[in-house]
């Protein structure tokens, strides 16, 4: 069941999309569908899934994690250290 979602952006970043969607044969709509869907991990119909993550992304995907509260108010130097600490002890 489709539902209608509505989006604010940047009027260049729709003309952008529009334009690309126009050269690329689909809608904004479809291409924001199938952007969610492959960051989400929820392809079930990978046959609607124009462009899937390649081996390198897939590698990557969920490396890097959001800060814990904690870690906001601790600079980048100090994060880098403590992450050192964790790998190197």
């Amino acid at each position: 069941m489709n539902t209608k979602l509505t989006l604010v952006m940047e009027s260049d970043i729709i003309y952008a999309a529009k334009q690309y969607a126009g050269r690329h044969g689909t809608s904004v709509s479809k291409m924001v569908e199938q952007y969610i869907t492959l960051v989400s991990g929820t392809e079930s119909d990978s046959e609607n899934v124009v462009c899937k993550r390649g081996p390198i992304t897939s590698a990557l995907a969920g490396a890097i994690q959001p800060l814990r509260a904690e870690e906001v108010k601790t600079s980048a130097k100090e994060l880098i250290g403590q992450a050192k600490a964790e790998r190197f002890g």
